[in-house]
């Protein structure tokens, strides 16, 4: 490695030199050390890396100074590829799971690998591509197929990285006309202002009558004239504690 020169600040081979190490590093160490130089942020591959950019800003004259700037990247990279695997391990379904333990333990695995990935890239540009490289390799640590994996991954964030099929500009608010076009596949179109409505019920109450105030803020809790819940759980709910799995009670049959 210290035969290796490094480019100038802003020299044209920056890609190269990044290429002739990575090259090095994987022939010396295994294929784990490619991400060595995946640094944060779109420009650097959007990894976890922090103490790597790029050549031409992470690297300081003479290769003494290369080797420790390249050394620093691969130890993090590496740290973070353990910790990754700890992850992995934690998150995987139990041995003998039935298909829908191992489903929702996929879920819980994609909610917490994307809340690490998040966090590990600070949320700069590219996030989601280190997200989908780290979700791939746990589906493949926990036996899932790759075209299924690859449906899986998709699902769990296949909407980060695009505001939809190549209608919104990235970096621009889309237009009343994309707005209006994409609003079917979006959700329903709010026509009810649920907050304003709210407040009319609040002023048609008669507070004096049901002996409360609409604004005093230490006002006793007011009892309201029918309780729905108690009513329902007298007629339909067996009476006792609640019998359901979650607490909750059912309804007589």
């Amino acid at each position: 490695m210290l035969a290796l020169r490094p480019p100038g600040r802003y020299g044209p081979d920056g890609n190269e030199f990044t290429q002739r190490v990575t090259a090095l590093l994987v022939g010396r160490y295994g294929a784990w050390a490619c991400g060595w130089w995946w640094a944060v942020g779109e420009g650097g591959s959007a990894g976890p890396v922090q103490s790597w950019c790029c050549a031409w800003h992470s690297l300081r004259p003479g290769p003494e100074a290369a080797a420790r700037a390249v050394v620093a990247a691969l130890l993090e990279w590496r740290e973070w590829l353990e910790l990754s695997a700890e992850r992995f391990a934690e998150l995987a379904p139990p041995p003998g799971a039935t298909e829908e333990d191992r489903s929702w333990a996929v879920q819980r695995a994609s909610s917490r690998l994307v809340t690490v990935v998040v966090s590990a890239t600070m949320a700069q540009c590219g996030w989601h591509k280190l997200a989908r490289r780290t979700l791939a390799w746990y589906l493949d640590s926990t036996g899932v197929p790759e075209e299924r994996a690859v449906g899986l991954v998709e699902r769990a964030i296949g909407g980060a990285s695009r505001a939809g099929p190549r209608r919104a500009s990235r970096w621009s608010t889309p237009s009343g006309r994309t707005s209006r076009s994409a609003s079917p596949a979006t959700g329903p179109t709010v026509t009810t202002d649920a907050l304003a409505a709210w407040r009319t019920v609040r002023r048609q109450v008669d507070w004096a009558a049901v002996g409360g105030t609409a604004d005093a803020a230490d006002a006793a809790p007011v009892r309201p004239v029918t309780d729905g819940l108690t009513d329902w759980i007298a007629a339909e709910g067996p009476s006792g504690a609640p019998d359901g799995p979650d607490g909750c009670w059912r309804p007589a049959s």
